[in-house]
Parts: C-alpha cells; sequence; structure tokens
C-alpha cells in the first residue's frame, strides 16, 4: 500500500512543478508582450525624456567626434613596423614543357598518337599534324618522335 502512496506522492510532485513552470512562463510572455507593446517612458527628471535634448546631445557628441581628425592609417589594415625595401630579382626563363605520350594506335595504314602538353590534352593525331607546337614526325609500336622548332624528342608510353 505504501508503494501506491509513494507513486501518487510523486505524481503529485510533478504536476505541481509543471504547474508552476508553466505560470512562470505564461507570466514572463505577457511581461514581454507588454513591454514590446507598450514601451517604458523615460523619466523627465533625468532630462531624457525631452526629444529635442536627446536630439541636441547626439549632435554635441558628432561634432566632439568630427574635430578629432582622421587617422593617417586605415585602422582595419595590418600595422608594419618598418618598410622594407623590396629587392626584384629577374625571373629566370621557364623551362620549357615538354610532351608526354598518352596513347599509341599502330597500325600499318594510319598510326595514331595522343599526347598531352602540360594540362592540354591532345586528340588523335597522326603523322606531320601538330599540337601545341610540336609536329608528330615519326610513330612506331612502341615509341613516337616530335620536332618543335629545334628540338627533337623521343616519347615513350609510360609503364
Amino acid at each position: 500500500m505504501s508503494r501506491r502512496s509513494g507513486e501518487r506522492g510523486m505524481a503529485a510532485m510533478t504536476l505541481l512543478v509543471l504547474a508552476v513552470a508553466g505560470i512562470y512562463l505564461a507570466f514572463r510572455g505577457w511581461v514581454t508582450v507588454h513591454t514590446v507593446l507598450a514601451p517604458p517612458t523615460l523619466s523627465s527628471e533625468s532630462g531624457l525624456g525631452n526629444p529635442a535634448a536627446l536630439v541636441d546631445e547626439a549632435r554635441r557628441r558628432d561634432l566632439a567626434l568630427a574635430g578629432v581628425g582622421t587617422p593617417d592609417r586605415n585602422p582595419f589594415s595590418a600595422v608594419r613596423a618598418r618598410s622594407r625595401t623590396v629587392v626584384s630579382h629577374p625571373a629566370p626563363p621557364p623551362a620549357p614543357v615538354l610532351p608526354v605520350l598518352r596513347m599509341i594506335l599502330y597500325d600499318q595504314l594510319s598510326p595514331e598518337v595522343q599526347i598531352s602538353v602540360g594540362e592540354d590534352l591532345s586528340g588523335r593525331l597522326k603523322l606531320g599534324q601538330t599540337f601545341r607546337g610540336w609536329t608528330v614526325v615519326s610513330i612506331s609500336a612502341r615509341s613516337c618522335v616530335v620536332r618543335k622548332d629545334d628540338e627533337t624528342v623521343t616519347l615513350s608510353p609510360r609503364r
């Protein structure tokens, strides 16, 4: 029997806590709504209740700030401790980009290759065709010879 009375006591206590929490939240909601719909007015004793006095105070502050002047540097940029002289050296000439053999389609009638120069990939090239200045000179079953200006390169597929 005591177990039932203990359970009833716990249920009553739970309901009481929920009721108090509900009343508290309802009161907070009412205060919030009342404050938003009818904000409290400023007391006239401090002189802040007068809108003209507020405007005059704001104008005096603006004039005081305007007299300070503008800063010599941008406040949002990083501060440099001292200036440094930058010495520029001439850049070395770029290394020539050599082509890479990507594919060989070899037969006796019309062999074709595919090469890449840097990030650019050619289509299928036959003898005498050019891609990025590199001309296909010869194609064999295991390699390809390409020429650009005075430079001749033999390309083999990667393994």
